[in-house]
């Protein structure tokens, strides 16, 4: 089920901590061979964070309310993955423009995006699964 999930869902957040100072963002991502990407540019806070504290926690979901005239039995319809993980730059260019590809085919199913050249300002991220929950109430 997690597996499903994190193929579905377009946005994740990633949660992060520098100094004692907690940091969430929600990013795009794609579910790789069994690990989380994303990308960002090469400077700003989310990649201050992580250089700083790999230690991150990535959060998906899906929720819908539903409602029902007796208001204690309305409900929230959801599911959702946790993961625990830590996060690390690509360094291979190869590997950066195939991770960018899968994003770009997610996203865009109609795609046409030939050639990626400059990966240069960007940076792909790997999170290594440590420890992955889910929940559902579908």
């Amino acid at each position: 089920m997690a597996k499903e999930i994190l193929e579905d869902e377009e946005a994740g957040r990633i949660s992060m901590c520098k100094n004692g100072d907690p940091y969430v963002v929600p990013v795009c991502f794609v579910y790789f061979n069994g690990s989380i990407y994303f990308h960002s540019r090469k400077t700003g806070k989310k990649v201050d964070y992580i250089k700083n504290n790999p230690k991150v926690c990535f959060q998906v979901d899906e929720h819908k309310l539903s409602l029902s005239k007796d208001p204690c039995k309305s409900t929230m319809k959801y599911r959702s993955v946790i993961i625990y993980g830590k996060a690390e730059v690509l360094k291979d260019e190869k590997e950066k423009i195939n991770i960018l590809k899968k994003m770009i085919e997610k996203y865009d199913k109609n795609s046409t995006s030939g050639q990626i050249k400059d990966v240069s300002g960007i940076e792909v991220f790997k999170i290594k699964i440590e420890d992955i929950t889910w929940k559902s109430n579908i």
